[in-house]
């Protein structure tokens, strides 16, 4: 079965305009195989969850960001994250796919939270949530950053246009090595490294959702429609 796009993916791609021909479908149109529809069938009872990340960009379609206590699957917990899902939806199938084709992917599953500490966002605390867990890339949204809090409005504009030029080549990047785009580029899905105001490295966050995947084209070809598009939602 092929699932249709949500409101906010159809009304996204409306204010996008018209889309090049090398963005050929979104991920979570695919078919889904054996092994998506089990990707949340496993129950993680080794993962220990601590504080919710609040300087993380939480999104649309999840619980909360949290970080891994001790060690999970061999792994330093300081290296992880897990997103918390709300439902079971085409989206998140779909980002478990698009995070094994990155290498970023380590576990996905139920997790119960038995002792009710955490505080899902939502009408419910407690209980048995799907979960993500993935790498944990460096840098700070830069909103978070003291470069970005201490100035000028002319300047905070500037480096947001260094966050946009830096992530657009980055998703260029990812696209042609991968086949899958991320659509849906802005300051707060990006991570930065900075050396006062220059923005000097970008990591791209949350595949869920706007994910397509790309036909034959140039690395240029993909920055300059990201950012044409980026201009044209946040400028």
């Amino acid at each position: 079965m092929l699932f249709l796009k949500s409101r906010r993916q159809l009304s996204t791609v409306r204010s996008r305009g018209a889309k090049p021909a090398w963005l050929l479908h979104l991920i979570s149109e695919e078919l889904l195989t054996d092994e998506d529809i089990n990707v949340f069938s496993t129950q993680l009872t080794d993962l220990k969850l601590v504080g919710k990340l609040t300087d993380a960009a939480i999104g649309n379609n999840n619980r909360g960001i949290y970080s891994v206590a001790g060690t999970f699957e061999g792994r330093r917990g300081e290296d992880l994250l897990v997103k918390a899902m709300d439902l079971r939806a085409a989206d998140n199938w779909s980002e478990v796919r698009v995070l094994k084709i990155l290498g970023e992917l380590v576990a996905s599953g139920v997790f119960r939270d038995t002792e009710r500490r955490l505080k899902w966002k939502g009408p419910k605390g407690g209980g048995s949530v799907p979960v993500i867990v993935m790498e944990k890339k460096p840098g700070v949204l830069i909103e978070k950053t003291e470069a970005y809090r201490k100035a000028s409005k002319k300047v905070q504009k500037e480096m947001v246009a260094q966050v946009r030029d830096l992530m657009c080549a980055e998703v260029a990047d990812i696209a042609v090595t991968t086949g899958v785009y991320h659509d849906d580029n802005h300051k707060d899905n990006a991570l930065v490294e900075l050396n006062g105001t220059k923005v000097l490295s970008v990591e791209v966050i949350d595949w869920g959702g706007s994910v397509y995947v790309v036909g034959r084209a140039s690395k240029g070809e993909i920055a300059r429609y990201c950012i044409e598009v980026w201009n044209r939602l946040y400028n």
